[in-house]
């Protein structure tokens, strides 16, 4: 139970069948829907954050800090080192008291160790953006990008006690490429924008359960702390959970953009 727990921002999205994910067809998808007035937010903390062509820039990261574990009451603590690359690739490796849990997500595949040493490979994960998973500028930046993402309004909601705006990002697909809706609903994320400091507050996506292959359950990540870095702002602070449960608290200690990161840093 701990170490799944502990491993879950790895593997949130359980296994799907290749057919599921590889589907192919001739059918020209619908055209996506882009909001003005959402457009017109996502933009505007985008610049926030230090805009398009800083984060242009940032090709990778590297971070460290401590992170904090709630598989008891009290949490367990451990130190915790996180590397990113581009939009594909993202990897965490966390030592607590029983040893290091690894969790990698590259170029579509996912795999994860726990402290005793155990390897397990979860292919055909949905980890588009998994890069991104701490960058939320970044994210948004790639959206704005890319005309096949629909930008839909959510209308204002309450975080921290503070107003923002809710905004849905969903990769279209056709219906003989998608006909479960499977596809869309895990391409689907809602970005959270404080109505003031214009910063992304939260993201939230939906996961599958492994008795149910739909993806429903909500996987939410919350940023704070944000702290200027060669330009760009940056989460400091970050916590993440599954079904209002929380999973894991990041604080990090100190970040780095462009450490020079390889194909060999997302290896076993």
């Amino acid at each position: 139970m701990r170490r799944s727990i502990a491993l879950a921002i790895f593997s949130l999205v359980s296994i799907l069948p290749a057919s599921l994910l590889a589907q192919q067809s001739t059918q020209t998808p619908p055209t996506p829907q882009r909001d003005p007035q959402a457009v017109a937010l996502l933009n505007q903390s985008l610049t926030t954050a230090g805009g398009a062509q800083a984060l242009a820039t940032v090709l990778d990261f590297t971070a460290a800090g401590k992170i904090t574990y709630y598989w008891t009451e009290k949490g367990e603590q451990g130190t915790v080192s996180v590397k990113s690359r581009g939009a594909s690739q993202f990897r965490m490796d966390a030592t607590i008291s029983e040893g290091v849990l690894t969790g990698v997500m590259n170029n579509g595949l996912t795999w994860t160790k726990e402290t005793n040493g155990t390897i397990r490979q979860l292919p055909n994960q949905h980890t588009d953006n998994a890069g991104n998973k701490y960058l939320p500028f970044a994210e948004i930046a790639a959206a704005l990008a890319n005309p096949t993402i629909s930008i839909t309004d959510l209308g204002l909601v309450t975080e921290g006690g503070q107003q923002a705006h809710g905004i849905r990002l969903q990769k279209t697909f056709s219906g003989l490429d998608d006909s479960s809706h499977t596809r869309a609903k895990l391409a689907q994320r809602d970005v959270f924008i404080d109505a003031t400091t214009f910063l992304v507050v939260r993201t939230r996506d939906l996961s599958p359960t492994r008795s149910n292959l739909v993806p429903s359950v909500p996987h939410d990540v919350v940023f704070s702390n944000y702290r200027t870095l060669n330009g760009v702002l940056f989460p400091y602070s970050v916590s993440e959970s599954l079904n209002s449960q929380q999973l894991v608290a990041i604080q990090f200690d100190t970040v780095k953009f462009n450490s020079g990161l390889g194909d060999t840093d997302f290896q076993q």
